[in-house]
């Protein structure tokens, strides 16, 4: 299964966005902390790379953006949904190929995305020549094994049922991140933001999980995938019934900002 297949639909990644607004340790708006972090600098026009449900742009509006944006995704589905937004220009592309002229674009931002990229330096380098010499380029990405408890809760049910348990997410991370930017942009700065998901109950911790078989290619409403979510919801039942919850499960992320001045 392909990155592009498992966002045929969004809903599962939008269960994982409202996830992490809701059952987080601390209040943790991954959007807002972009944002805060390329405001002063942000230009005249933006592109998102890798937009999804196309959230992030919709934002900038409401904090009142007024120059031009474009949301460039793999899925045509994150794409109609930009464009029926109306808040920007939706792009059909890859981001190792991005379809626009040298300095189009004074920042570009790709949010949790750069790990399902197969060469995320070329990604880099494409990020890098659309934003030009005087641009910016803001790239999130999680940490290492975040939310290792959901992980292995995910992990166990595809292995019980012979399913491969290879996240489609690639080894990007928030370690090996900061060199890599470096290695296209002279200055890049680095912000880590540590946290934790903590889920009351079974419902919200199965509702992650289910959400989160798409990332090891396995639709939810595929026959196996109804099987493995079988499992999952027992385990977890059978967990918080003992447990009496909360479920803490660690999280984090770091932002990298690339400028060439």
């Amino acid at each position: 299964m392909s990155v592009e297949n498992e966002y045929a639909t969004l809903d599962p990644l939008e269960t994982r966005i409202m996830t992490h607004r809701r059952f987080s340790e601390r209040a943790d708006d991954v959007e807002e902390a972009v944002y805060g972090h390329i405001r002063e600098q942000l230009g005249t026009n933006l592109l998102d790379v890798g937009c999804g449900t196309g959230s992030f742009l919709r934002r900038l509006r409401a904090w009142g953006y007024s120059g031009e944006l474009a949301g460039l995704d793999s899925s045509p589905a994150a794409v109609e949904r930009v464009r029926s937004d109306g808040a920007a220009t939706g792009v059909l592309g890859q981001a190792t190929a991005l379809p626009f002229e040298d300095g189009r674009f004074t920042t570009v931002t790709a949010r949790h995305m750069l790990y399902h990229v197969s060469e995320p330096e070329a990604a880099l380098r494409e990020f890098a020549r659309v934003a030009g010499p005087h641009g910016q380029v803001a790239v999130s990405v999680n940490h290492a094994r975040t939310v290792p408890g959901v992980t292995e809760l995910v992990e166990r049910h595809l292995a019980a049922h012979a399913l491969p348990s290879v996240s489609l997410a690639g080894s990007t991370d928030s370690e090996r991140l900061p060199a890599m930017m470096a290695e296209v942009f002279p200055r890049v700065r680095s912000y880590s933001h540590d946290n934790a998901l903590v889920f009351p109950d079974a419902d919200a911790l199965i509702r992650f999980a289910v959400a989160v078989l798409g990332v090891y290619g396995l639709s939810a409403d595929s026959a196996a995938g109804r099987s493995v979510a079988d499992g999952i919801r027992a385990e977890a039942t059978v967990w918080f019934d003992a447990n009496r919850g909360p479920w803490r499960d660690p999280k984090g992320y770091t932002i990298c900002i690339g400028r060439f001045s």
